[in-house]
């Protein structure tokens, strides 16, 4: 593309924001550029815009995961929020008002908007107010008298605290973030017109170094009830809950170091120094692609920490994928790993220090499993004070029982680790009182375009139904018979063919995705494909997925639920998915993230193939077209759309004879016979958010959407 091509769309996206942001009663004409060279523009609507084309837009970047939210990142124009819990984490991250009112200042076109330092300095002004440790088996927290009764307020149950310590004075040092500490490592300034900027930059450095002491009266109180309704009324209070670790006092120290061969990259030592802060280590949530190593974040915060560690996954694969990656990236004694899982239980006596690799599958299971082996070693796990609790694929977190199975863990901080920080139920706000806040996101886009992450191809192909499928779809009100309905459209069968032979012919591996199993397994048979589902015992998946892997004697694989997180398979390049849970954003995004691992081909050439294919007019093209807009406006991949009457095989049916073709009425007989099995046979885990979805999809666009 042309610089007088670029240069339009970018004026014709930046109209189009600006006009979202600021309402068609502001005239952005109005808004004071001084400094015109910066990448933002603020907005009194707290909403800000980034221009991702400018040479200081990593820095701006940097700063921005770490006090706002992102809301859309085209190609070139990014825009984010403040929230109340992006101030949240610039307070736990250590930034004061004034630090991002000065870096905003410097960073922006115009001057920051009087509402948005009002803003800042309204949610920040109580850093330093609430810490959040475990001593001796029993949390407590120290809570600074100017807040105490606003606190009190919101905690409803007064009986969850217990005062233990009189009114005592403390002295609470603000340490200045690392990242800030070290701009001019960050990024080189290549542009002669910004040299300004980095003089600037480094007179901010010099005045973040000013030792900022802070003398807090405060009261400390042993939590006696919940500890997550007592984390709840501090953020609902607009108090920084900072949950710390001193780990240089640990008398149990994990052996355990990097081996020399082990190179992290820079993001994931970034994210590692945002949990690990000089002395001290804090809670909270990583966010990384998928592909991108959130595995090697979690190793690194545990070679830094050096201490007692359960990791919560959320499959017997995951576990042991944990296993061989902390043997492979550390020097830790194998002996020091402890799997207990329903599959695998190694033996361990409770001796410490360790590393427990366990899922939440069988920590729920635990409650009402009633043999004593099993009760045994759970007691060890409840018993222990735990230096780390990661917990992987975060996002599962917010469902009630897993909530009840964290609180059982008593550990000196959480880590939540996850590729999808998204929830359809609107309970995401939970993961910041149980685990913490954000602490650390990186960009897809900027991974692909760096060569950490492949290049995909993003393709949607809209199948026309059946008249025998449609017939029966229209006078179907069974939301679960018209899923299986939309789902197992038999046109979508020729295009599943077409696919998978080219592909294969191509030499690429490729992962069928499905929701339901009896459509997963209908098609996989009749097309002679190995299948992977809950049902499949943990050494048969491993088999499959090694041979997968490693060989070509099995290049096409048929996967479940199963596959959505949790799985390493680097050489699979091509993703086809034939049903789906709803407008589930998050999984749309789990299984892109399946065929993002990195490839050779580093030329920013595509290197990964995704399709969709969907049914025509009915709720399945609603949902799709959800899990598009979220792709491009929050990743900046774009979604190209065919028609599955238009693939060359329709045209030219002659030399598309490999084509099979299937019996309708035998598969439509099969479901209807199916009608109650829903699509993992984890009714309990999925129905809730099936509704949600449908739910929320139905309040955002209030109707049928019809594709053009």
């Amino acid at each position: 593309m042309s610089f007088e091509l670029k240069k339009r769309k970018l004026q014709t996206q930046t109209a189009e924001v600006q006009k979202l942001l600021l309402g068609e009663s502001m005239d952005y004409r109005n808004i004071d550029i001084v400094q015109s060279n910066k990448p933002l523009i603020l907005s009194p609507d707290l909403s800000i815009i980034v221009e991702k084309f400018n040479p200081l837009y990593e820095i701006a970047f940097e700063f921005l995961m770490c006090v706002a939210e992102p809301i859309s990142r085209s190609e070139l124009i990014h825009e984010y929020v403040l929230t109340q819990m992006s101030m949240y984490t610039a307070m736990v991250l250590q930034y004061s008002a004034d630090d991002i009112i000065r870096l905003l200042d410097l960073l922006s076109k115009n001057k920051v908007p009087q509402r948005m330092e009002q803003f800042i300095r309204h949610h920040t002004n109580n850093i330093g107010q609430a810490k959040f440790f475990l001593q001796d088996k029993s949390y407590y927290i120290d809570i600074g008298e100017t807040v105490l009764s606003q606190i009190m307020i919101n905690l409803q149950d007064k009986n969850s605290i217990q005062e233990v310590i009189q009114e005592e004075q403390i002295i609470h040092n603000i340490q200045v973030n690392p990242q800030l500490k070290n701009f001019e490592h960050q990024i080189e300034l290549k542009e002669a017109d910004i040299e300004q900027m980095a003089k600037e930059i480094d007179t901010f450095k010099d005045w973040l170094a000013q030792d900022k002491i802070q003398s807090i009266k405060f009261k400390r109180f042993k939590i006696v009830g919940d500890y997550f309704d007592v984390a709840q009324a501090l953020i609902r209070s607009s108090v920084p809950l900072i949950q710390e670790y001193d780990f240089t006092k640990e008398q149990q120290k994990l052996d355990i170091n990097l081996k020399p061969s082990t190179k992290p990259r820079l993001y994931q030592l970034r994210a590692a120094k945002n949990v690990i802060m000089g002395d001290y280590a804090k809670s909270g949530l990583i966010v990384l692609p998928c592909g991108a190593g959130k595995t090697l974040v979690g190793v690194l915060c545990m070679s830094l920490i050096k201490s007692s560690t359960v990791i919560i996954c959320d499959s017997n694969v995951s576990v042991e994928q944990w296993k061989r990656e902390i043997e492979g990236y550390t020097t830790i004694d194998n002996r020091r790993i402890v799997r207990v899982t329903g599959f695998a239980k190694d033996k361990w006596q409770g001796e410490l220090p360790i590393v427990i690799l366990t899922t939440y599958s069988w920590l729920i299971a635990q409650f009402r499993n009633n043999s004593t082996s099993t009760k045994t070693v759970w007691n060890q796990i409840s018993d222990v004070n735990w230096g780390i609790c990661i917990v992987d694929e975060v996002h599962r977190l917010p469902a009630v029982q897993f909530q009840n199975v964290l609180k059982q863990i008593k550990c000196a901080i959480k880590i939540g680790l996850t590729a999808t920080l998204l929830r359809e139920d609107q309970k995401l706000d939970n993961l910041y009182f149980m685990i913490g806040p954000k602490l650390y996101e990186e960009n897809l886009i900027d991974l692909m375009t760096q060569g950490f992450l492949a290049k995909p191809h993003i393709i949607e192909i809209q199948c026309d139904m059946t008249p025998i499928f449609l017939q029966e779809y229209q006078t179907k009100n069974n939301m679960t018979v018209r899923q299986l309905l939309h789902t197992g459209n038999p046109g979508k069968f020729k295009a599943l063919q077409f696919l998978i032979k080219n592909h294969e012919m191509l030499g690429h591996k490729i992962i069928v995705f499905c929701d339901s199993l009896l459509i997963l397994n209908y098609y996989a048979v009749l097309l002679g494909y190995p299948v992977i589902d809950g049902d499949l015992n943990t050494d048969e998946k491993n088999k499959i997925f090694s041979i997968f892997k490693n060989s070509n004697e099995i290049k096409t694989i048929f996967v479940s639920r199963v596959g959505d997180t949790g799985i390493d398979i680097p050489s699979a390049s091509v993703g086809i998915e034939i049903g789906y849970l709803g407008g589930s954003r998050r999984q749309k995004v789990q299984r892109l993230g399946r065929v993002m691992r990195p490839k050779q081909n580093t030329n920013n050439e595509i290197q990964a193939f995704f399709y969709s294919l969907a049914s025509k007019d009915t709720t399945e093209s609603e949902y799709s077209y959800k899990r598009q807009k979220y792709i491009t406006e929050q990743l900046g991949l774009n979604t190209e759309l065919i028609l599955e009457g238009d693939l060359p095989y329709n045209k030219n049916p002659q030399k598309y004879k490999y084509i099979k073709q299937m019996n309708e009425m035998d598969l439509l007989e099969q479901i209807m016979l199916s009608s109650n099995d829903l699509t993992n046979k984890v009714v309990e885990q999925i129905e809730e958010e099936v509704q949600v979805i449908t739910n929320t999809f139905s309040q955002e666009f209030g109707g049928v959407y019809k594709f053009q």
